[in-house]
């Protein structure tokens, strides 16, 4: 688990909205905490996801390619805090 965050992590990448919609559902909707009501940081975690959701679909549907690039870049820090939020020991 660490390496896959670790891997997602990797600035470098390019975006692969196929793959990160995929990601998104799975955290949304099979990745739910079973404590209620939630703690904190998952709360503040969720909704990153949702903030996650609309920065993909501007991404996907920009056609510029300057602002296309800066959407990309606000996707990957958004998801990078998400795994920071989630995912914190």
């Amino acid at each position: 688990m660490r390496q896959a965050i670790k891997n997602m992590l990797d600035q470098n990448q390019k975006l692969n909205a196929e793959n990160e919609w995929a990601f998104l559902n799975a955290e949304l909707f099979q990745n739910k905490p079973l404590v209620a009501p939630y703690p904190e940081n998952i709360v503040q975690a969720r909704e990153v996801l949702l903030k996650l959701q609309v920065l993909l679909s501007a991404y996907e549907n920009e056609t510029d390619a300057d602002r296309k690039a800066e959407f990309e870049k606000k996707y990957l820090t958004s998801r990078n805090a998400y795994f920071q939020l989630a995912y914190k020991k």
